[in-house]
């Protein structure tokens, strides 16, 4: 039952973070700018995760 619940989690999470951090962007910054700056942060927090995940298998 999990196995079809965490996905719709997941997406109504990172949906909700999407918009509080939107409405945290100045007008004048560059929207693509910030947008490559929050991936980046995912992709470095999803490789600590990744690291991590192979200690414990």
């Amino acid at each position: 039952m999990f196995s079809y619940i965490w996905p719709i989690l997941l997406i109504v999470t990172a949906n909700t973070v999407y918009q509080i951090c939107a409405k945290g962007i100045p007008q004048a910054m560059n929207t693509d700018v910030s947008l490559l700056a929050c991936l980046g942060q995912l992709r470095d927090i999803r490789m600590v995760f990744h690291k991590y995940d192979r200690l414990f298998a």
